[in-house]
């Protein structure tokens, strides 16, 4: 099974590193260029599909086995800080302009854009269903949504802004499933910055 790594730098460049544990226990560079023209805030790999998002505000998107850039998303007003992929179907940007905007990766057709913070969006992720989607903002808020139906279905404030969130999955012996776990304090995890900023 081969392992790809994408690298976003400070200068705008992306690079693609692989590991093929059969073959070698080295990581080689398999490309690197730069596609943009700052800081790249976010990169994510699903599969053969990787995308990369700037201060550019453009987000690009990569073959990953064919190494090379197969298109731009032009939609944010602004700076472009996160990205998710759902399964290589769907996609997810939030930027600067506080806007969170669904993807099909199919066509690239914008699916949905909601008017998610009132300050830049700092991080959003799928739920594995792809049904909702969870997102924070340097509004402090944290909010779930129901991406279906193009609303939010729950928000609170946090103590600080925070930066990261993943979703998390629990395992119970007991029932010899796989669960969920949709507690928003055990089932996200978030990554707080240490100073409170304002």
């Amino acid at each position: 099974m081969a392992i790809h790594i994408g690298i976003g730098t400070y200068d705008g460049s992306v690079c693609g590193l692989g590991l093929n544990p059969s073959e070698s226990a080295e990581l080689e560079l398999q490309y690197g260029y730069t596609p943009h023209s700052g800081t790249v805030r976010d990169i994510v790999v699903d599969g053969s599909m990787m995308m990369s998002a700037g201060v550019d505000d453009f987000i690009r998107i990569y073959n990953v086995q064919k190494r090379k850039e197969v298109g731009v998303l032009v939609q944010h007003n602004g700076p472009v800080n996160c990205l998710d992929i759902l399964h290589r179907k769907y996609a997810l940007s939030g930027g600067d302009d506080g806007e969170l905007c669904v993807w099909r990766s199919r066509d690239w057709e914008l699916l949905r854009r909601l008017r998610a913070h009132k300050k830049p969006v700092l991080d959003a992720k799928f739920h594995p269903s792809g049904a909702a989607a969870v997102t924070i903002g340097g509004d402090r808020k944290l909010k779930l949504w129901d991406i279906v139906r193009a609303h939010e279905a729950f928000g609170t404030v946090t103590a600080r802004v925070s930066w990261v969130i993943s979703w998390t999955l629990s395992f119970f012996r007991s029932s010899d499933s796989l669960k969920e776990n949709l507690s928003l304090t055990s089932g996200l995890s978030m990554i707080a910055s240490t100073d409170s900023g304002e």
